[in-house]
């Protein structure tokens, strides 16, 4: 697919980066996230801790589940992989001694019993790794689970993850809730993906937990409560109170939006930005979806062209994992 080379300033850099973070139970969060910037370096990351198959609770860890424990563990070996500068292949053993860690100093008699389907310390995780030059952002992505790694240019919103789930696509994976394939846990083995692309600036780069487009019908949907957030809000601050607002209203779980705006010099630049793009997604699909004049499996086969315009035909390969 050709890209379209966007307007910038010169010589583009890392503009803001920041986290929206919520939780239904306060301080019961499963939730958990880790985001940096070093020069033209940086990090979003997002990690949810999955409740259902990690329900279990350890008394060594203050009551907490073994999901809200894995989380807060694979955040800081993420954090402290990439601060160590070390390749990408070692992630893995960094959240395999965190995890470890975990296993060492948890207690056997807990208040709730593991069942079958259960796992010790599960969590997903969404990572995306980048480095700003003149023109672009070189991003590496690793993933396990259903959390998702996106980015958000002039042409929209496209999914830079593959979904560890057993649906079809991104659409059927919301409507369906399909089983998780494979999540990061010290029970069982599995995998964390990696995939590498070029994206030209300016441009958006986040990571986010299912709590943020989980609970809003279609991708495009998702988009399209995004773009109007930045447009609508006049700073950074304001546009990180609309998205906690909007999130907090609209899921039934915890959130976690890690976000870095790149190569766009000013906010209010951001703002004329997505401009064009808020006003064609109105007349293009949310106009038409509220209004009932095209089904939304028609809009979304339209809308999932440039969503996908990043991902291969096949999953990407080359995990790491037992």
């Amino acid at each position: 697919m050709k890209k379209k080379k966007n307007s910038r300033p010169e010589g583009a850099q890392i503009d803001a980066i920041f986290c929206v973070n919520g939780e239904m139970l306060e301080n019961n969060g499963e939730d958990s996230y880790a985001f940096s910037a070093a020069g033209s370096r940086g990090m979003v990351a997002a990690f949810d801790g999955c409740g259902g198959i990690g329900a279990r609770r350890y008394e060594n860890f203050s009551g907490k589940t073994g999901a809200y424990v894995a989380s807060r563990a694979v955040s800081g070996a993420v954090s402290r992989w990439f601060d160590s500068g070390e390749p990408d292949e070692a992630l893995y053993s960094y959240v395999c001694r965190a995890l470890s860690v975990c296993d060492q100093h948890a207690d056997r008699s807990t208040s709730r019993m593991m069942g079958s389907l259960g796992k010790s310390f599960p969590t997903t995780a969404a990572v995306t790794v980048f480095n700003v030059t003149d023109s672009c952002v070189d991003a590496a992505v690793m993933w396990a689970g259903d959390s998702r790694c996106y980015c958000l240019d002039a042409g929209g919103l496209h999914q830079l993850s593959v979904d560890d789930v057993a649906g079809e696509d991104a659409l059927s994976n919301l409507r369906d809730d399909g089983v998780l394939t494979n999540v990061i846990s010290s029970s069982v083995g599995f995998d964390i993906h990696r995939a590498y692309y070029r994206v030209d600036t300016p441009c958006i780069i986040f990571s986010a937990s299912d709590g943020c487009f989980g609970y809003i019908n279609t991708p495009m949907q998702f988009e399209y409560v995004l773009v109007r957030s930045i447009v609508e809000s006049e700073s950074i601050d304001a546009l990180k109170l609309r998205l906690d607002e909007l999130f907090r209203d609209c899921s039934s779980d915890d959130y976690t939006l890690c976000t870095a705006i790149i190569g766009f010099g000013s906010f209010e630049a951001v703002r004329a930005y997505f401009v064009r793009r808020l006003e064609y997604l109105e007349q293009r699909y949310i106009y038409p979806l509220e209004n009932g004049q095209t089904a939304m499996e028609k809009l979304w086969y339209d809308y999932s062209a440039g969503y996908y315009c990043y991902l291969p035909k096949e999953p990407p390969a080359g995990p790491d994992g037992i």
